[in-house]
């Protein structure tokens, strides 16, 4: 009996170390995730800004082209550019915020489940331990 509950002491630890390497895979998985995320939002930034510089160019030239360059109406078209896209970078950056809270839950989450899975773990040491005679502290029996 007691060599049983050494196997399943063993297999629980196995299994234990076992939840460790996923959580720490789940970890690793959302910081990439995060990195990826932030790239990606970098890249889209820099292709909106530079969007709005050639519509702005396009925009210059046309009024050049039909004599209003120094218009207020061109300048206040150049401006709504300049300010949509403002706009459209920071809810983008917006969004960014949320998606990297939402990580930092999930792995959260994952912390906590390795922890609470180490304690049922150690819970089912304990019980097969005691059920198997192995816990308790008994002392000497008393013979007879």
């Amino acid at each position: 009996m007691i060599g049983f509950a050494i196997a399943a002491a063993a297999a629980m630890t196995s299994a234990a170390y076992e939840q460790h390497e996923a959580t720490k895979d789940r970890r690793k998985a959302i910081r990439r995730e995060r990195q990826m995320a932030a790239a990606q939002n970098l890249r889209e930034r820099k292709q909106a800004y530079r969007q709005m510089v050639i519509q702005q160019a396009q925009m210059q030239a046309a009024g050049t082209n039909l004599g209003v360059a120094g218009s207020s109406g061109l300048q206040g078209g150049m401006a709504s550019i300049a300010t949509q896209t403002a706009s459209n970078i920071g809810f983008q950056m917006n969004m960014e915020k949320l998606n990297n809270i939402r990580l930092s839950w999930l792995d959260k989450a994952s912390k906590h489940e390795e922890i609470a899975g180490f304690h049922q773990m150690n819970a089912q040491i304990f019980q097969t331990m005691g059920s198997s005679g192995m816990g308790g502290g008994g002392g000497a029996k008393k013979q007879g």
